[in-house]
């Protein structure tokens, strides 16, 4: 009974290795994304305090959300520049719901993001959407809880980075 407990207690403690967030896991490739003659710079991300975290770690923070957009556009030629200062346009992302998963043998992470792509000369905001997406962890995906979780927030960031993507496809000959 010792050993099986023992067991338990070092599967617990190596569960905690997969409480961060790999955010190369989250850059989708796409097939066929815009290409836009332009730069952009990401805002500060907002609104992560919405919401609950796998076990009391929030996975997302802002600064790789942030990574995560800039790595999408750069991976797939999408921009001339990425994340520079004089940008010619500036997407604003603010989070609306942030909820990722507590515990089950099937976890959810639900993301809803608003976005602005404001053109800095005069700050208009030349397009806006408001993206929900999710990802799921399945039992099948992990035995371990917490990998479980990771799993499903790295998916719900990769459906938010494909949705973006496919959104501003609607700007291609606009900007």
């Amino acid at each position: 009974m010792k050993s099986v407990i023992f067991l338990f207690v070092i599967v617990l403690l190596l569960s905690a290795c997969a409480m961060h967030l790999n955010v190369e896991s989250t850059i989708p490739e796409i097939d066929e994304s815009p290409a836009f003659d332009t730069s952009i710079r990401i805002s500060e991300v907002k609104g992560l305090a919405i919401g609950n975290a796998v076990n009391g770690v929030r996975l997302i923070k802002s600064a790789n959300y942030r990574q995560a957009i800039m790595q999408t556009f750069q991976r797939n030629g999408m921009f001339t520049k990425v994340g520079v200062e004089n940008a010619k346009y500036l997407l604003d992302v603010q989070f609306t719901r942030h909820i990722e998963p507590f515990g089950g043998a099937q976890m959810s992470c639900y993301l809803d993001c608003e976005y602005k792509l404001i053109r800095v000369a005069d700050l208009e905001v030349v397009w806006e959407k408001t993206i929900c997406e999710t990802g799921t962890g399945k039992f099948s995906d992990s035995l371990i809880a917490t990998t479980r979780g990771r799993l499903a927030v790295e998916r719900a960031v990769q459906n938010q980075m494909k949705a973006l993507v496919a959104g501003l496809s609607e700007l291609k000959g606009k900007i």
